[in-house]
């Protein structure tokens, strides 16, 4: 007989939720994307996951796991309606432009509901003689500028004629 174990809520971690909404894009956006290429789009779908928390981030606020995920989940919605999906020849340069416009066109509102959350959760800390557990949006944050940094040629600057090659 196995010993009672308590159940407790699982705790989203930044990469449960990365993976659940790649599977969202993949199911509503790419459902006939080859292994092959979805593969090679992954990267490309990571920074428009990741895109929010770079701007959550660059404004000193947070959302909670659940939050970032049903933000994101309504933008994935409006582009499913409103969106001019025929049209779409690049997935995720399309999803990435919808996110930043969303998030352009409502950036009082989300960083207002940010803030407050953001108060919440420090009044919470403080109050608790818990460790601080880490954010994941923040986390995400970081895996969007490695993203973004990320880059072939184009990215990189011309080799002057004062900078020694290596080779």
């Amino acid at each position: 007989m196995k010993p009672f174990v308590e159940q407790r809520p699982k705790q989203t971690v930044p990469q449960d939720l990365v993976y659940d909404l790649l599977g969202v894009i993949r199911r509503q956006f790419c459902p006939d994307l080859a292994d092959r290429e979805w593969h090679q789009q992954k990267g490309f779908f990571l920074r428009v996951v990741t895109e929010p928390a770079k701007w959550l981030t660059s404004r000193g606020v947070t959302l909670q796991p659940d939050r970032y995920k049903q933000l994101l989940l309504a933008i994935f919605d409006e582009v499913k309606v409103h969106g001019e999906t025929a049209a779409v020849q690049f997935w995720p340069g399309y999803l990435l432009r919808v996110v930043q416009r969303h998030l352009k066109h409502h950036e009082d509102e989300l960083y207002a509901e940010a803030k407050s959350v953001r108060a919440a959760i420090e009044r919470a800390l403080q109050a608790s003689s818990a460790p601080r557990r880490p954010d994941p949006v923040e986390g995400l944050a970081q895996v969007n500028s490695v993203l973004a940094r990320r880059g072939g040629r184009a990215g990189r600057k011309p080799q002057t004629k004062e900078q020694l090659s290596l080779l």
